[in-house]
């Protein structure tokens, strides 16, 4: 069957023509006899046919521009397509970029090397803060690393900030005692804060002995006793010297602190009674520095005077022979016949006794008067008649 408006072939089935889109109108087969009358209905509606013609510009007009607005849309996606590829691939290579500039930027952060040039070309440019964090970074790679800690420890000086400079240089004679700088350099902070016992405390700690010349000034050496502690038996006299003329001694009797409670020292400790006596000592000084304190024990007892040696010893006498009695320098004799201990009251002994007629008892005993001690006493009988 065919389209009465355009000739075209309609599918069987179909209503609407698919190339005019009219209605479709049932035209029977071809007959010959027929056609002239077709022939003349068409002509006879020609307004018609023309009509029809219009409507078919028409439709054609709208499906151009169908595909027209279809092309464009196609176009608009393709465009769209285009974009996002393109901001896609942009971001791809951005990110990628990222990660290579983080990947650098990574190894960077864990190389020494690295840390340490970038350190000095900040100190070259003044530039302390980044220095600082560069060395710092430099260290966390290296952390025994002694050079960095000297570089940084300078920029630290240069600052005034020497706490932060002290603690880079007691790590580094932590880490290698024989850095003979580090410890100038601690003795330089110290003295400026007048800190002469931090000094003083480092000094006990070396061992060194080019080192150990560093704090000789700042050393302070013990008083030196002129006796050596002990158990004495009569009055000792001690002496506290110090080979420093400008230091002062402190003392003490009774085995307190010297450096809190010590007297001066100014002349010889005399020890004239018995007892017993601890004894410490300290110097300090001109700087304020104190040495290590020292001790020395004494134990005075006097010795009891010996038991008296008289002649004759005892016996049957002759005649009134003189009696000697033996007395220690420094001591005194007294003697009795009663057969009674003798005293300070009794008779003294100056040079020689002469025997009592009679059997008799003579009785002796000395004395030492600067301790107060008596001898034993001695007795002896002799008997003389005239």
């Amino acid at each position: 069957m065919k389209c009465i408006y355009c000739g075209e072939e309609i599918k069987e089935g179909c209503i609407y023509c698919s190339a005019c889109g009219k209605e479709a109108q049932i035209v029977p087969d071809y007959n010959e006899f027929e056609d002239d009358y077709i022939n003349g209905l068409v002509g006879r509606d020609t307004d018609t046919r023309r009509i029809s013609q219009n409507e078919l510009s028409e439709a054609e007009e709208q499906k151009k521009k169908k595909e027209k607005a279809e092309l464009k849309a196609r176009k608009e996606q393709q465009k769209k397509i285009i974009i996002i590829s393109s901001i896609v691939i942009s971001v791809t290579v951005i990110v990628l970029i990222f990660a290579i500039i983080s990947t650098v930027k990574k190894r960077q952060a864990n190389s020494f090397d690295y840390q340490l040039s970038q350190a000095e070309k900040a100190v070259e440019a003044s530039d302390i803060d980044n220095a600082i964090m560069y060395y710092e970074n430099a260290l966390n790679l290296d952390r025994d690393n002694i050079k960095v800690r000297y570089s940084l420890a300078d920029i630290y000086m240069d600052q005034n900030d020497t706490e932060s400079a002290l603690i880079l240089y007691q790590e580094i004679i932590n880490l290698d005692s024989t850095q003979i700088d580090s410890y100038r350099n601690i003795i330089s902070i110290y003295e400026d804060d007048g800190n002469y016992e931090a000094i003083a405390e480092l000094a006990a700690t070396v061992k060194d002995a080019d080192i150990l010349a560093l704090f000789d000034e700042y050393i302070v050496d013990s008083p030196i006793f002129s006796i050596d502690g002990g158990n004495y038996d009569s009055e000792i006299s001690v002496e506290l010297e110090t080979d420093s003329p400008s230091s002062v001694v402190y003392y003490t009797l009774d085995g307190s602190d010297p450096v809190t409670s010590g007297d001066v020292y100014e002349e010889e400790i005399e020890f004239k009674e018995e007892g017993t006596y601890t004894v410490k000592a300290v110097t300090k000084s001109d700087k304020g520095l104190y040495s290590d304190v020292v001790s020395q024990k004494y134990k005075i007892e006097f010795k009891v005077p010996d038991t008296p040696v008289v002649t004759p010893d005892g016996g049957t006498l002759t005649s009134a022979d003189v009696i000697t009695i033996e007395v220690p320098e420094g001591c005194v004799a007294y003697y009795t016949w009663d057969s009674s201990d003798p005293n300070i009251s009794s008779e003294q002994y100056v040079d020689g006794i002469a025997a009592p007629e009679g059997n008799n008892v003579l009785s002796v005993v000395i004395y030492n008067p600067s301790i107060e001690k008596f001898s034993d006493v001695y007795r002896v009988r002799f008997e003389y008649y005239n």
